[in-house]
């Protein structure tokens, strides 16, 4: 499927093979899903960078619920820092590492939403209670404050991403890429910080549909990471 949006064609990535890793707190999970946290869309957090998901392994591992999963979740045996490996093949990622592949994206996603706000509002208000926080954010982010910030940008030396509000947003701009047949993207992110433990900064590899990456590799993280 060729993009509809030409001009993002420059940052598109299809790697043969690319092998990526994710960080749990949780060993001997079988189905993934979409994070629960979400910062650059829908789907399955990964990366290519070994220690930095080993990093995130003993960071979920020591946060409540393990960082994501829901309490019913829990294993019964407590959190263990765990790390999986997988396989990527020939899957078309967005690359939004520069500055000039999110240059290039901003207005073509507030263009999107412009376009689709009231499909987008009405989406919201069937998915929310009408009382819910979220919706309210939902209809600000989207009316009044003109979108500027559902994806932010910060200098070449501290790129990251963030959209609020997440939970909702996020499964919008993966619809956004998925309509343009892209099956996951990559982008530079920060660190993760609670107290003194700190995950390493890096790339991630968001993959909008778990089962479209091959498990190959589940391993426990020994010693302290930093």
């Amino acid at each position: 499927m060729v993009a509809k949006n030409s001009s993002l064609e420059n940052f598109l990535l299809v790697p043969e093979r690319q092998l990526l890793f994710h960080g749990s707190g949780i060993p001997g999970v079988r189905q993934f899903r979409h994070a629960l946290n979400e910062t650059f869309g829908r789907g399955l957090y990964l990366t290519s960078d070994r220690e930095r998901a080993e990093s995130y392994a003993s960071f979920r591992t020591t946060t409540e619920y393990g960082g994501e999963c829901d309490a019913q979740d829990i294993p019964t045996d407590g959190f263990s820092p765990t790390c999986y490996a997988f396989e990527a093949h020939e899957l078309r990622f967005l690359d939004l590492r520069t500055d000039e592949a999110m240059e290039a994206t901003l207005p073509l996603w507030r263009t999107y939403l412009r376009t689709n706000s009231n499909h987008i509002i009405e989406a919201a208000r069937k998915y929310y209670a009408p009382d819910n926080e979220m919706l309210r954010e939902v209809l600000v982010s989207t009316v009044v404050s003109e979108l500027s910030r559902v994806l932010g940008w910060k200098g070449k030396t501290n790129r990251y991403a963030f959209m609020e509000p997440q939970c909702y947003l996020n499964a919008v701009f993966t619809q956004f890429l998925q309509r343009d047949g892209y099956d996951g993207l990559t982008a530079v992110e920060g660190n993760d910080r609670t107290g003194a433990l700190e995950t390493k900064k890096g790339d991630s590899w968001v993959v909008f549909d778990p089962i479209k990456v091959r498990l190959v590799e589940e391993y426990r993280v020994v010693g302290e990471q930093q």
